[in-house]
């Protein structure tokens, strides 16, 4: 099948009525302009022009030939235009996956936010813990945490999510806060599944804590939230989903002098060509929006009101 761009060319010779002119307009030498069209011919197996000293003439295929070439020609320029419309006047469509904990905490003010500025372009959010074939569920755009499997996927680390141990003071009032990590076998923990293990950073290099076989676990961070808020254990939390529970004094931290290892977090595209107007408005926004600064949680390390 011919090329859009050839038979462009083809129709600009028609239009200008010469080799010559047509080379000018659109820039090229005279000698490869002559040979798309020869090739075009050749790949259509019928001649379109009659050529002489003098001037062009169409053949009998070459008019019925021009009338096609021109509504293609035409549907090109109009399928570029709109999509040259969609990336200056920010519309068009765009599918967002992010985990549950990031996307309740943070990403629900934002998203409203971004649509109060961007009203025309569709918004389609699925907040699950889930990693999701991006492809196959159309999804533009993907926050995930962790380590990152599928390599076919254009990754970008945005943050280092700082995590916390955290209890409700009710709980510390009536178990007692722990000094250390031995003492961390004697408490509820609440982990969230399936990584049953807290790694801590200090000075002689990481430690791992296996949390205890009666430990209770979940897939979902906010329930475990809502489970230390309500006095069932200890919890290992992302410090940015912790910011309101802290300064309304639903929880507080527990052992603050060891620092967890931080958990990474990516922003993912299933695609490695230029993402799309929509996907790039959005990228943009959050930058603006200090989105990385709060999904680190920075600020809220230093929260420690420990009962005695």
């Amino acid at each position: 099948m011919p090329s859009l761009d050839t038979i462009a060319q083809f129709v600009q010779v028609i239009d200008s009525g010469s080799f010559t002119h047509a080379a000018r307009v659109l820039a090229l030498p005279k000698s490869t302009l002559s040979q798309r069209i020869a090739q075009l011919e050749e790949e259509l197996g019928v001649r379109l022009l009659q050529r002489s000293t003098r001037r062009l003439s169409l053949t009998t295929a070459g008019q019925a030939f021009l009338g096609h070439a021109r509504a293609m020609h035409a549907s090109a320029r109009a399928a570029q235009t709109a999509v040259s419309r969609l990336r200056e006047e920010n519309v068009g469509r765009l599918r967002v996956t992010a985990p549950e904990a990031s996307g309740q905490a943070l990403f629900a003010p934002l998203v409203a936010a971004f649509r109060e500025r961007y009203p025309r372009i569709e918004l389609d959010f699925l907040v699950t813990d889930a990693h999701l074939d991006l492809v196959a569920e159309g999804v533009d755009l993907a926050f995930r945490t962790g380590r990152l499997v599928d390599s076919t996927l254009v990754s970008r680390r945005i943050a280092q999510v700082t995590r916390l141990l955290v209890a409700s003071p009710a709980y510390l009032m009536r178990r007692g806060a722990p000094g250390s990590l031995d003492d961390l076998q004697q408490h509820d923990c609440l982990v969230h599944h399936p990584a049953r293990r807290w790694i801590f950073s200090g000075e002689t290099g990481d430690q791992e804590f296996e949390t205890p076989p009666h430990s209770l676990s979940s897939n979902s961070l906010c329930f475990l939230q809502t489970l230390a808020e309500r006095g069932a254990g200890i919890a290992m939390l992302p410090a940015a989903i912790c910011g309101k529970a802290f300064e309304e004094g639903r929880l507080v931290r527990v052992l603050a002098d060891r620092p967890l290892i931080p958990n990474d977090y990516y922003m993912l595209y299933p695609s490695r060509l230029r993402p799309t107007a929509a996907v790039e408005t959005f990228m943009a926004f959050l930058e603006e929006s200090g989105f990385a600064q709060r999904l680190s949680g920075a600020g809220m390390a230093g929260r420690e009101p420990l009962p005695e």
